[in-house]
C-alpha cells in the first residue's frame, strides 16, 4: 500500500473496505445499446489509449493479469444521497468526451474508436447491492468489464 495523504493506492487484495451497504453504477440497458451502436470516430486514439489497450491485449494473450482498473470508494459516515451522487456521476460521464468512446482491437495493432455522439446517451444507473462482505465488494470489483 502507498499512502500519500488522504489517498491510498494498492491492489484490490490490499484494499479492505468495512462491510456493508453497497451502491454501484452501471451503464442503464438504454445507454448500453446506444454504445453498440456507436459509430467509427475519424478521431484516432490517443497514445495514452493505445497504450492501455495494447498493453491489456498483449498482458491477455499471455495469460496474465493487467491492471486496468482504478477504482474510486469512499466510506463517509451516513447515509448516501442516491439522487445526488446519481447526478453527479453522470454530469461528469457526460462532460467528458473520453468516457464517450469505446474500442475494438483487431489484433493486429489497429485500434478503431467508436465514439457516442449525443452525451445525453450516456446514462449510469444505481445498483443497490444491500449489505455485501468483503469478497463480495472485491467481486463486484473484479466483474467491471475489460476495456474492450
Amino acid at each position: 500500500m502507498l499512502r500519500v495523504g488522504p489517498l491510498t493506492i494498492g491492489t484490490l487484495d490490499d484494499w479492505a473496505p468495512s462491510t456493508g451497504s453497497t451502491v454501484s453504477w452501471r451503464p442503464s440497458a438504454v445507454a448500453h445499446t446506444k454504445a453498440s451502436q456507436a459509430p467509427i470516430s475519424d478521431v484516432p486514439v490517443s497514445y495514452m489509449q493505445a497504450q492501455h489497450i495494447r498493453g491489456y491485449c498483449e498482458q491477455k494473450a499471455k495469460g496474465l493479469d493487467y491492471s486496468r482498473l482504478m477504482v474510486v470508494s469512499c466510506q463517509q459516515p451516513g447515509q448516501c444521497d442516491i439522487r445526488a451522487a446519481n447526478y453527479v456521476i453522470n454530469a461528469h460521464l457526460r462532460r467528458h468526451d473520453t468516457y464517450r468512446s469505446w474500442f475494438q482491437y483487431n489484433g493486429n495493432g489497429q485500434i478503431i474508436r467508436r465514439t457516442i455522439q449525443d452525451p445525453a446517451d450516456i446514462e449510469f444507473v444505481p445498483v443497490h447491492h444491500g449489505e455485501l462482505t468483503l469478497p463480495q465488494i472485491r467481486e463486484i470489483v473484479q466483474n467491471t468489464p475489460d476495456p474492450l
